[in-house]
């Protein structure tokens, strides 16, 4: 949902000319920040990309099953709400990831889920 077309086209998504659609995006995630933010009941820690096109959120891995459980609906859903121009209310995810971290001074390995979402232009 990212790249509409051959993943050239840019025109909707703010990138620099001369980037192609994943370019764009990885240079974007590459810019985060942590975001703090407020109310929300599951304390999880967010970031905002410095171009304030994508928020990320660490999930944890009960949230990650259930996303990869909803995924086929979601995406059906989201692929009507994109090319048939439907109305929705739902965040637009575009990448679910798990980061790998290894501090060499514990030895100690991670691996943190993490969901990026599109802010809505709204």
């Amino acid at each position: 949902f990212l790249s509409p077309g051959n993943g050239k086209d840019k025109s909707s998504f703010g990138f620099q000319p001369g980037l192609d659609v994943e370019e764009g995006y990885v240079q974007s995630l590459s810019s985060a920040f942590s975001w703090a933010t407020s109310g929300g009941k599951s304390g999880a820690s967010f970031a905002r990309t410095a171009d304030d096109r994508f928020v990320i959120k660490c999930i944890s891995r009960t949230e990650l099953q259930m996303f990869l459980d909803c995924a086929p609906a979601y995406f059906e859903y989201q692929k009507k709400t994109f090319f048939d121009g439907v109305p929705t209310v739902l965040c637009r995810i575009v990448g679910v990831y798990q980061i790998g971290y290894h501090n060499r001074m514990t030895g100690k390995r991670s691996m943190e889920p993490v969901a990026v979402m599109q802010v809505s232009s709204i």
